[in-house]
């Protein structure tokens, strides 16, 4: 939860967070396609709902602003785990 100067801002904990949860949903859809399973949508594609900035600030709060915990609080609530 650092970045080199110091300690991450809750502004950049939160961007961090949705960042890391973009990533996390275009790996799975790049696995999913590799391997051709059913996706959400109709047209084949990964349709997850997107995690606003509201969603991640409260993950971090719930977690207090532990970006790891939150980010694992997260993966837990989409099945990713």
């Amino acid at each position: 939860d650092q970045t080199g100067n110091g300690t991450m801002t809750k502004e950049e904990k939160i961007a961090s967070l949705l960042t890391q949860y973009q990533c996390k949903v275009s790996s799975i859809a790049k696995q999913r396609n590799a391997q051709n399973n059913d996706m959400n949508g109709k047209d084949g594609k990964l349709h997850p709902e997107p995690l606003s900035h509201s969603e991640a600030r409260a993950y971090l709060e719930l977690n207090d602003w532990s970006l790891n915990k939150a980010r694992e609080n997260v993966w837990e609530d989409f099945g990713w785990r």
